[in-house]
């Protein structure tokens, strides 16, 4: 069974995401913030992570630089699941992410 790693610290958005996966065999795991994600993603070893990029603490573009710092995770998907939806949001975060790796 595949495991589902979602980084996120708003209630709402894990209940969506619990709710669009439950027809999936999946086996959830949830943290609430960078930090926790990045221990849980350790412990866990998720087949996908999800995650929110305006997180307290270590913000999801850190987790993912931090994600692909180790050679283990190299070919982890790592799915940003954000509000950030304006125009060139997303080749900030891509330059952002790619600059630092």
């Amino acid at each position: 069974m595949a495991k589902v790693l979602v980084v996120d610290d708003d209630r709402a958005s894990h209940d969506l995401v619990r709710a669009i996966l439950k027809s999936l065999p999946c086996e959830i795991v949830e943290a609430s913030h960078g930090r926790q994600g990045l221990d849980l993603l350790r412990r866990e070893r998720p087949d996908l992570v999800l995650l929110d990029i305006d997180i307290p603490g270590m913000d999801g573009l850190e987790l993912v630089r931090k994600i692909r710092e180790d050679a283990a995770y190299a070919d982890l998907p790592v799915v940003a699941v954000t509000a950030f939806a304006m125009d060139g949001d997303r080749e900030k975060a891509m330059a952002r992410v790619s600059r630092h790796t």
